[in-house]
């Protein structure tokens, strides 16, 4: 029998195996087939989770992180030849720092390499895009998480398409437990609006927050509950000039998304930018409708008036007529429980973790193969 193939993860920092990019990367090594593959991860700096909770595979901790920093990209030489040294042929990078540094000396060394995009690219800077075209040339391949995510990652970098390989994320089956739903109504006849994000800009929850002002306004029982971590002070001053701040709940990060998202009646994301929205496969997950800007793959994951409705970004008012209709219509309610059951069956069939497991798999095989 063939020994299993030697692979490098690398990756600045891993701080939680929640987080969209760190929980699908967490959730790639613990599932790969060991028959096959033997993962190792090499992280610039140590993290709180990993030192209280370990990792799925042998982890090497840097020390540097500093881009600027030539201690850094010796550091990382050094650890790089010793792993050549001992058998390993792929390195499969993350994140941004890691991109500039690691494609040089993985090329120098002669170990094949790949990077993952995961995003539209928000983080990209004139330096950084000349660094990362000049990789480009270096790298073996690239993987990317939806159509979009392709387009600009060729675009920006300088990749060509037979190049960039879509490995759509993957998702475990959920059991959904009754007894673990939080009931989110104050009223019998309240409607639960739900987003589960972190608090940033670039997710314009200032937009949701308008649009249960403006359906409060015309006498609807909305309730919108935010679940994510950051400062929630300038939305919550927001909702209390439209005076609905009675009406917005925020509730902070929570371990168990699923036990808010069961209390939802319909799901919301207003992001201006998404790669491919974890959130979103969570609410489909759930048999929740989705209401979300058609932005990056969201028109991937949402089939507009099938799953849920897709609208332009930053749209309040169109953003409200949506709303509205899930909401007004006669048949609002059977309207939203179909759109869930479709939602539902589209990640079951499509957005599975063996699925994604079997893609990410072949791809590498196919990368060592390649001369």
């Amino acid at each position: 029998m063939p020994h299993p193939v030697k692979l490098l993860y690398i990756i600045d920092s891993f701080t939680s195996p929640y987080a969209g990019t760190e929980g699908q990367l967490y959730k790639l090594i613990e599932g790969l087939d060991r028959d096959q593959f033997q993962p190792h991860l090499i992280l610039f700096n140590c993290s709180q989770y990993i030192e209280q909770n370990g990792f799925p595979c042998g982890v090497s901790v840097l020390g540097y992180s500093k881009l600027s920093s030539l201690n850094t990209w010796w550091e990382l030489f050094k650890l790089l030849r010793k792993k050549k040294i001992d058998g390993y042929q792929l390195a499969h990078i993350f994140f941004n720092d890691p991109s500039i540094i690691a494609p040089p000396l993985l090329k120098l060394l002669g170990i094949k390499s790949i990077i993952s995009r995961r995003d539209m690219g928000y983080w990209y800077t004139p330096s950084y895009l000349k660094a990362l075209r000049f990789n480009a040339k270096l790298v073996d391949a690239a993987i990317v998480n939806s159509r979009a995510v392709k387009e600009i990652t060729c675009e920006k970098e300088g990749y060509k398409p037979a190049n960039v390989h879509v490995v759509y994320n993957g998702y475990q089956d959920i059991e959904i437990l009754a007894a673990n739903k939080i009931d989110l109504r104050q009223s019998d006849d309240e409607i639960v609006l739900g987003i589960v994000a972190n608090i940033r800009p670039i997710k314009r929850m200032q937009d949701a927050i308008n649009a249960v002002a403006q359906l409060t306004c015309k006498g609807f029982k909305l309730r919108l509950v935010i679940v994510g971590g950051g400062d929630p002070s300038d939305l919550k001053a927001l909702a209390d000039n439209l005076n609905v701040l009675d009406r917005v709940e925020f509730v902070g990060s929570q371990s168990k998304a699923s036990d808010y998202i069961q209390g939802f009646d319909i799901c919301l994301l207003c992001s201006e930018s998404e790669g491919f929205s974890n959130a979103i496969v969570e609410y489909m997950q759930h048999s929740k409708p989705v209401v979300c800007s058609a932005v990056g793959g969201n028109p991937e994951c949402v089939d507009d008036g099938k799953t849920g409705f897709l609208y332009e970004a930053g749209d309040v008012s169109e953003l409200t007529e949506i709303i509205n209709a899930l909401v007004e219509a006669k048949d609002a309610a059977e309207t939203r429980a179909a759109f869930g059951r479709e939602a539902q069956r589209k990640v079951a069939e499509n957005l599975t973790l063996p699925v994604m497991l079997a893609h990410q798999e072949e791809l590498y095989i196919n990368v060592l193969n390649e001369r």
